[in-house]
């Protein structure tokens, strides 16, 4: 029982780790400005603050989305983005659930060297993964990211023209520098 107990926070950790990352990064109004910044999408867009702070309310599901700069591909696309960060969403509660109740459990019993033994191969687990992800991203982030796109959704809406708003709002090079923050 201590084993498996163990082997679940010790799976837990990096899977909740990985999508606060994600949802840290996902709604970081200040680095999408950054990024604006860097390359240069004021330029071409010059209400991408605007744009912006839309989305992040059409993801959380505080506003509706602001169709009139987007096409109906890129509404579609935008649709399954939300749906995946709701998913990602509820799955990180109920991680975070199961690993509270995970300790709560074992610290009760007085299996304190468990939850410290779990917690530290969980960590060691987070940054192993962390790693080989940052790998990836610096040898071929393309066929990370295509590959990204074909495990989470299942149409082809995230094939955009290079003249679409989201493609010049969110170059490739903006998910690039997302996945290594």
């Amino acid at each position: 029982m201590k084993k498996k107990v163990s082997l679940i926070l010790i799976l837990i950790l990096p899977l909740l780790l990985i999508l606060l990352s994600i949802k840290l990064a996902a709604f970081d109004l200040s680095f999408y400005k950054s990024e604006f910044r860097k390359y240069d999408v004021y330029n071409g867009i010059e209400n991408a603050d605007e744009l912006a702070v839309n989305l992040l309310g059409y993801f959380k599901g505080k506003s509706e989305l602001n169709t009139g700069y987007f096409s109906e591909r890129e509404r579609m696309h935008l649709m399954d983005v939300k749906n995946l960060l709701v998913f990602w969403d509820n799955v990180f509660y109920l991680l975070l659930f199961i690993l509270s109740a995970l300790v709560v459990y074992l610290g009760y019993v007085g299996w304190y060297d468990k939850i410290i033994s779990a917690l530290f191969f969980g960590g060691l687990l987070t940054l192993t993964l962390l790693i080989a992800i940052g790998l990836i991203v610096l040898i071929n982030f393309g066929w990370l990211f295509t590959s990204f796109h074909l495990l989470f959704f299942e149409n082809d809406f995230w094939l955009l023209s290079s003249e679409s708003t989201l493609i010049k709002l969110f170059p490739a090079e903006f998910f690039y520098d997302a996945l290594l923050q």
